[in-house]
């Protein structure tokens, strides 16, 4: 009996220890977080509600949700220069530096998420500072450029 005890414990112990081992060698799957993100909410006009990821491989995805030329689920691909003048405009408008929120307290206006990297900011049009208006004027501008292809699945 003693013995029979003796065995049980151990198994036990070897059968919790063998439980909790992690799996060597297995790769963490990969997260392709966007490095540039801007979402337009919805306001009470004719606002244009969307939202544009753009990834470190230069690919976009964009989603337009209303009072947009294209609803739905959309990629497409930047170029080099707009890629690169892009994120320069961030790195020179100093976005890392700006407050989180710019917001004037009104419910009827768009809410605009920009996003760089970790750094998001939130902001009315009214009241954000010139440099992410810039910013949002080149994405605008930006998206009726370029080519973008219904997203499949």
């Amino acid at each position: 009996m003693k013995y029979l005890l003796l065995f049980l414990g151990i198994s036990t112990v070897i059968f919790i220890i063998s439980a909790c081992k992690t799996k060597k060698g297995v790769p963490a799957e990969p997260i392709n977080e966007p490095v540039i993100s801007l979402s337009k909410g919805r306001c009470f006009g004719k606002c244009k509600v969307y939202r544009l990821d753009i990834y470190a491989d230069q690919s976009a995805t964009y989603t337009g949700f209303k009072n947009v030329e294209r609803i739905g689920d959309f990629k497409g691909q930047i170029d080099n220069e707009d890629y690169h003048t892009l994120n320069d405009m961030f790195k020179i408008q100093h976005f890392g530096d700006l407050e989180k929120e710019y917001l004037s307290g009104a419910r009827d206006l768009q809410r605009i998420t920009m996003r760089h990297g970790k750094h998001s900011v939130s902001f009315h049009l009214r009241k954000a500072p010139e440099n992410l208006k810039s910013i949002v004027r080149y994405i605008d501008d930006l998206i009726e450029r370029l080519e973008w292809m219904p997203k499949e699945g």
